[in-house]
């Protein structure tokens, strides 16, 4: 009889905690899952594919890409049941006398581009502070619940270093850079 009931409440124990589990699918940084604007002169995907170093260029922005709606990349972020989230971490390094930005963009599956749904821009990272981890990274989470996404729709992002107005203050110094790491979609 106490076999029967541990048994039991063994299932019962799982059946509750897989409920209440955050499930989380890691996007790598590379070559293949995402475009770079440089061919790989100024964007270094780290060798596991957790992270990618983007750096100013001579050029107005130097990025990466997943627009799987163009049909060169995979689709990478598939719309999961509500909530649904999209989060990543940041370190922009902006130059002394730079008027550099750091941009996120995430696109609808729809593939228009003048339905932009989220964009996010990043001010270079302080040492310390508020929301900044030990390590000098920032979190940026996007919460996608109750956007009307369906599910199994299909998300694309960008990630945009601009080097500012080069016509009316050119920026000659090109020091400027972002590391990014731990892209992620989650539920829950």
């Amino acid at each position: 009889m106490k076999t029967k009931y541990f048994m039991f409440a063994g299932m019962m124990l799982f059946l509750l905690s897989s409920t209440c589990l955050v499930r989380a699918a890691t996007i790598e940084f590379n070559d293949v899952n995402f475009f770079d604007s440089t061919s790989g002169t100024k964007v270094i995907f780290s060798a596991d594919g957790s992270s990618v170093e983007i750096y100013e260029s001579g050029d107005a922005t130097t990025f990466i890409s997943n627009d799987p709606f163009l049909g060169f990349e995979p689709e990478l972020i598939t719309v999961g049941a509500d909530p649904f989230f999209i989060e990543f971490e940041y370190q922009f390094i902006e130059g002394a006398e730079n008027i550099d930005d750091f941009s996120a963009f995430v696109y609808h599956s729809n593939g228009n581009y003048d339905q932009l749904r989220w964009e996010f821009t990043g001010e270079s990272t302080p040492s310390s502070g508020s929301g900044i981890s030990g390590d000098g990274y920032k979190s940026v989470i996007w919460d996608m619940s109750g956007l009307g996404l369906a599910l199994g729709d299909i998300l694309g992002i960008d990630f945009v270093l601009g080097t500012g107005d080069q016509t009316n203050d050119p920026d000659q110094y090109l020091d400027s850079y972002v590391t990014i790491r731990n892209l992620q979609s989650r539920l829950q």
